[in-house]
This record gives C-alpha cells, structure tokens and sequence, in this order.
C-alpha cells in the first residue's frame, strides 16, 4: 500500500514538472479545456500523432496528453512550437479559439427561448454600464 501511495506521488510530482493546473475559477478550466480540444482537433487534422508532437514540441507524451484534455497549461514558447509543427502563425491558433468559441455562443444562442432573445437583446440595447449593473443585479435578487 505504501509503494502505492509513493508511486502515485512521484506519477503527480512529475506530471506537475510538466504543467499542474493551478487553482482556476470554472471558467478558466473551461477555456483550457476547449484550448485542448482545439489543439487535439487541430492535430489530427494535420494527420500527426501524439507522439509526433511530443516529439515536435521536445516534451513528454504524457504532457501532450495532458494539453489535449485541459488538464495542463501551454506555455507561450509550447504554443509557438505547437504553431509551428501545424504549420501555422501562432495568431492563428488563438483566433480559431476565438472563433470556435462564437460558434459554441451561437449554438447556445439557438437554444434559447423567444423571451430570452428579447430579453438579452434588451440588455444589449442599453449603453450605460450603471443602468446595466443594476438591472443584472434586480435579476439576480429576484433569482435568489
């Protein structure tokens, strides 16, 4: 049992040298994880391997791994690397994020009710921060 316990401490002490994930609001942990579904995504479409990135980026397969299911941070110097093993600028990596993340708001969008539409058209029609602070906070009384 001991060994165990010591083995799956060192398994975590090394994967840690390789990009823990710190404390992050949900939010944050989403976005890395769509970061990751991005990058899986991007990788299989140029017809690579986990293993031939790992080796792309000179890092453990296990971090690669752990990139792709959000559980572990891309550096700015990986994310350089990454671009440059699918061939791209890594400016372009960040806007397919961005506009993967239009395409997941529109698709939520459509699920939403007529009456919801209106009222966050509503919302988005009015131009005075106050005015909009104050009406999501009588919203969010009225919820609790």
């Amino acid at each position: 049992m001991i060994y165990r316990i010591i083995g799956d401490l060192r398994t975590f002490e090394a994967s840690c040298q390789f990009g823990c994930v710190s404390k992050r609001s949900p939010n944050e942990l989403e976005e890395q994880k769509r970061l990751g579904e991005l990058i899986r995504e991007r990788r299989r479409n140029a017809e690579l391997t986990q293993n031939d990135l790992a080796d792309a980026l000179d890092v453990p397969l296990l971090l690669i791994q752990r990139i792709e299911r959000g559980e572990a941070l891309l550096t700015v110097p990986r994310l350089i690397k990454l671009a440059e093993a699918f061939q791209v600028d890594p400016a372009e990596l960040l806007r397919d994020l961005s506009s993967w993340e239009a395409r997941e708001g529109a698709s939520s969008l459509r699920d939403l009710t007529h009456e919801e539409r209106r009222l966050l058209s509503a919302y988005h029609r009015i131009e005075d921060k106050v005015q909009r602070r104050n009406i999501l906070d009588l919203i969010e009384r009225m919820v609790h």
